[in-house]
């Protein structure tokens, strides 16, 4: 819960700074307070939330699940404790409305915190086990709130690039323990292969439930239904490649600081691999996104794959390049 709540107060603290706010750690403590409805309802209530963290993880969302069984939500639960503590009533919107939807409109002073939690939520890595379902409407909400609060994606890939030291600084400070570099890093391995499962479970259902003969436009429906699966796999891979990263980082800061030894540099050149195989990944997205027409090549027995293999040359650098 307290990786979770950090990790979303540190990213809107980065966000509000790369707008210029003034009030940066307003926008922290609300990205720490946001979910302390889910802490209320899970100490008071620790039988029946118990059956909404396992619905939550076989896949039911997770305000649904609450309403099933209480009535209410996280949400409310958190915004009626901020009214009774008196907090400030921006704390109170942000609790409120962090999985709120928003629309596309011109710049208001007064959902800017808000928004700002909401979207530091979704970039978030920590989601306390929660496996929320990515439709469509989640990545248009995110668009639609990056826009409102006028940032563009490089700005988002700067943040990413922030969330780790400010993370680790901030867990010091309040002597939270987030776990040694080894641990967060075997954490981030753990849940690429996670992503890699669920996306590998999707384009298998895609394939079991899409008969492409009967359709005269074969070539063409193909592609965009690519680049649907490429836009998802994005998603999941750019968070997962950012946090991998992130964990590399953190071993080569302990290395640096002499935290860790690596007599044998078994640990260096596990960062040189792990960096080498994110680069393949971002690189086989960029290149799939390009794709507009079918050249596919036998991979074993009788799979084929999209011949890609000429326009990925350019992503493998020798290891010291990479590690550079």
């Amino acid at each position: 819960f307290w990786k979770h709540s950090l990790e979303v107060g540190i990213i809107s603290n980065l966000i509000a700074q790369k707008l210029g706010l003034r009030y940066k750690e307003e926008a922290q403590i609300a990205g720490m307070l946001h979910d302390i409805g889910i802490l209320i309802m899970d100490t008071c209530f620790p039988r029946e939330y118990a059956h909404v963290w396992e619905g939550v993880r076989g896949g039911e969302d997770l305000i649904r699940m609450e309403e099933s069984l209480f009535g209410t939500n996280h949400c409310r639960v958190g915004s009626y404790l901020a009214s009774k503590w008196n907090l400030p009533d921006v704390y109170n919107k942000v609790i409120l409305d962090h999985h709120a939807t928003f629309e596309l409109r011109s710049y208001d002073q007064e959902r800017t915190i808000p928004q700002i939690v909401n979207l530091a939520e979704r970039i978030s890595k920590y989601q306390l086990d929660i496996q929320t379902s990515l439709v469509n409407q989640d990545f248009d909400n995110s668009d639609i709130i990056r826009k409102n609060l006028g940032l563009e994606k490089i700005d988002l890939e700067e943040i990413e690039d922030d969330i780790i030291p400010h993370f680790l600084d901030a867990s010091s400070f309040l002597e939270i323990d987030v776990g040694t570099p080894q641990e967060l890093l075997n954490e981030a391995n753990k849940r690429l292969f996670e992503i890699y499962s669920e996306v590998e479970d999707l384009l298998n259902q895609l394939k079991e439930e899409t008969n492409f003969t009967e359709h005269m436009e074969y070539d063409r429906l193909a592609v965009e239904i690519l680049h649907t699966v490429v836009a998802t796999f994005s998603h999941y891979f750019n968070n997962a490649c950012a946090s991998m990263l992130g964990r590399a980082q953190l071993i080569e800061m302990a290395l640096r600081k002499g935290e860790l030894v690596d007599n044998k540099d078994v640990i260096k050149n596990s960062l040189v691999a792990i960096q080498a195989g994110v680069n393949n990944i971002t690189g086989t997205i960029q290149e799939l996104k390009q794709v507009k027409s079918f050249k596919t090549t036998l991979y074993h027995d009788k799979t084929l794959i999209i011949d890609l293999e000429d326009s990925l040359k350019k992503y493998k650098g020798k290891p010291e390049q990479i590690l550079a």
